[in-house]
């Protein structure tokens, strides 16, 4: 199964394809909530091309309930799944920004 996953921020999303067991990658989108439109059409592209069957989509979750930006990603994330007749999926990525931050420290110090 072809997925591709959503890092919702609040002026460009990163997208990651996984065509099996690892996840790539792939490029990272603008979001300009005056024209949600554009960005619909440039993900319906990509999932056309990328041959996605499903959309998995991060919430930042603050101690396992909902923020402000985990509200917008899951209202989008409806939307998306509404808009591309696509599946889309919602995981808790509470801890990924702190994880990333640690393993570049690790990076910088191990050099």
């Amino acid at each position: 199964m072809t997925i591709l996953a959503l890092d919702f921020g609040t002026k460009r999303v990163g997208l990651a394809i996984s065509h099996g067991v690892v996840a790539a990658p792939l490029k990272s989108i603008s979001f300009d909530r005056s024209n949600k439109q554009a960005f619909f059409s440039q993900l319906q592209e990509i999932v056309t091309e990328e041959k996605a069957e499903k959309i998995i989509m991060g919430l930042s979750l603050k101690d396992g309930q909902p923020t402000g930006q985990s509200e917008i990603s899951r209202q989008i994330g409806d939307d998306i799944s509404r808009i591309l007749s696509i599946s889309v999926d919602f995981v808790d990525e509470s801890f990924t920004s702190i994880e990333a931050k640690e393993n570049n420290a690790k990076d910088i110090d191990s050099g």
